[in-house]
């Protein structure tokens, strides 16, 4: 199978076939003809479509699918034909909404605006979910409480008022906080986090709480809150690996007490530091 549109994507584990709307008979015969599974529809590049209606004639193939959408109107109704798609990632330019409510097999949804996805209440069968912009009304227990498959969870460009409890009734177990203008971290120790990375989340609340997670087992700091006393680490039983960088440090430096304690340790070096970053570990 030789193809100049079918190759490895910067930072995809995948090859992935991206679409030339000129050329989408060939390209459809193309699917058709190699069984591909992963697409990339990008309007920024050779996709001039204002519509994705022809996924109807390669549905029972695909099962990734990249989006990338121009700031006009742009209709994604056709994904409603992708009943197999297991991951969808549409970057959105456009005010189009995006439709998943009949994707019964979705497993991976990355999007820059949950606002403009609808069915997402009803898509249980999610494993992973990269968003943006998370309303108010889903920072609830029961818009969560049903998606027990949930796994990952990257919430970005969010302010988060009223704690972080809503997701307690889930089996997330890997949290990642990104560019947020406001985080409450009251009731995260309601989840049973194994790993938590917050990265450029600077106006917080509550964020001792976060020591209080026995079940955590990888935490990482980037650019958000800075930790007092390195003691409060030793107090995280299932904790073994620290992360801290950026505006995130230690304001007291006798760091070397938790040498012992975590298997991976990384860090910014500190004047007030009692050593110095080595990779001894991890």
């Amino acid at each position: 199978m030789i193809h100049n549109r079918y190759r490895h994507i910067a930072g995809l584990e995948e090859e992935f076939f991206s679409i030339d709307s000129n050329e989408l008979d060939s390209d459809i015969s193309f699917i058709h003809a190699n069984k591909i599974e992963n697409l990339i529809l990008n309007a920024r590049a050779d996709y001039k479509l204002l519509n994705v209606n022809w996924l109807e004639k390669v549905s029972r193939f695909v099962k990734k699918l990249i989006i990338t959408t121009p700031s006009k109107t742009f209709s994604l109704d056709g994904l409603a034909y992708c009943r197999s798609l297991r991951s969808l990632k549409v970057n959105n330019f456009s005010k189009s909404s995006i439709p998943i409510d009949k994707i019964r097999s979705l497993e991976c949804l990355d999007t820059d605006d949950f606002t403009k996805v609808t069915g997402l209440e009803s898509s249980h069968s999610l494993k992973k979910i990269i968003g943006g912009k998370l309303p108010k009304k889903y920072q609830t227990k029961d818009f969560w409480c049903s998606f027990q498959n949930l796994e990952f969870l990257c919430i970005f460009s969010s302010k988060i008022e009223s704690g972080l409890g809503f997701l307690g009734k889930t089996n997330l177990n890997n949290l990642y906080l990104y560019s947020c203008s406001f985080v409450d971290f009251v009731g995260v120790n309601e989840i049973n986090l194994e790993s938590l990375k917050i990265e450029k989340c600077k106006k917080i609340a509550h964020e001792n709480t976060v020591f209080d997670m026995q079940s955590l087992k990888s935490l990482i700091l980037i650019d958000s809150f800075c930790i007092e006393k390195p003691e409060i680490i030793l107090e995280m039983n299932s904790l073994i690996k620290l992360i801290i960088l950026g505006k995130s440090h230690f304001l007291e430096g006798n760091i070397s007490i938790l040498d012992k304690k975590l298997e991976v340790f990384n860090f910014d070096d500190k004047r007030h530091y009692d050593r110095k970053f080595r990779r001894s570990k991890g």
